[in-house]
């Protein structure tokens, strides 16, 4: 991961994929990945409104 950030983003992809949480961002269910990649709090930090928020920004 310290040899670039090539490699971290690749590395990352590998980790949500080998944890099956790929789909979830395909179907863009925001709320079922921050459950699993930020825990049962994930709502308190509003972990799903973030990543949606975020993926309307920079859809464009």
């Amino acid at each position: 991961m310290s040899i670039s950030e090539g490699r971290q983003l690749d590395l990352f992809a590998t980790f949500l994929k080998t944890n099956g949480w790929v789909r979830y961002l395909r179907t863009l269910n925001w709320a079922e990945f921050a459950i699993h990649y930020n825990g049962p709090q994930y709502a308190q930090n509003k972990y799903d409104e973030r990543l949606r928020n975020a993926y309307i920004k920079y859809q464009r």
